[in-house]
């Protein structure tokens, strides 16, 4: 049986997880533990919140279509659901803009449902 181990690349302690981020056309990933996964959610939670996604045409196939997009009435419900168990989670969230990725996935993760449910 082979165990693999995470070693913290900032502190050299255990790991919990591998982060994936990009940055000026380059891909990257970290080992960190929740701790410094946190503090780099954290750090980087503002310029998030105030950036816009971007698609990437060239990861979806010629056969695959893209999905229908949801209203903006089921987007907007989505979005004051999130902010609403957000603020009752202690995250921190503006009242209107987008609401940065890692606070969906943390509401996600908790009500294990994706996107629009």
């Amino acid at each position: 049986m082979n165990v693999t181990s995470l070693l913290d690349d900032l502190d050299g302690g255990p790991a919990d997880r591998t982060v994936r981020f990009s940055w000026q056309d380059a891909q990257y990933e970290i080992d960190l533990s929740e701790r410094n996964a946190e503090a780099l959610r954290a750090l980087l939670a503002r310029y998030i919140a105030a950036a816009r996604p971007v698609s990437n045409p060239m990861q979806q196939s010629e056969d695959e279509q893209p999905e229908a997009e949801p209203s903006e009435a089921k987007r907007s419900a989505y979005r004051a659901r999130i902010r609403q168990w957000a603020r009752e989670n202690g995250y921190p969230v503006f009242g209107r803009g987008k609401v940065p990725r890692f606070i969906v996935e943390a509401y996600e993760q908790y009500a294990g449902a994706p996107a629009y449910a």
